[in-house]
């Protein structure tokens, strides 16, 4: 099976937040640092972030450019 890559831009991010809980994701940040990892938890303006080293994270949805997922496609 192939897949696509899903860009979920700053304006987006909320709408899509509850689908993103407990999802493998690239996180991109405006400073351009890129996290891998799952989002964990959402609380209004921020969310926190387990890399794959068990690392948590927290993270401000202003410092985020970008959340990238990994879809698999339909053929």
């Amino acid at each position: 099976m192939g897949k696509r890559l899903q860009r979920i831009g700053i304006s987006d991010i909320r709408a899509n937040m509850q689908h993103l809980i407990d999802t493998d994701v690239h996180l991109v940040l405006k400073d351009g640092a890129t996290y891998y990892g799952i989002i964990t938890a959402w609380k209004n303006d921020s969310f926190e972030f387990k890399d794959f080293r068990n690392s948590k994270h927290h993270f401000l949805l202003a410092d985020v450019f970008e959340i990238v997922v990994d879809k698999l496609a339909a053929y």
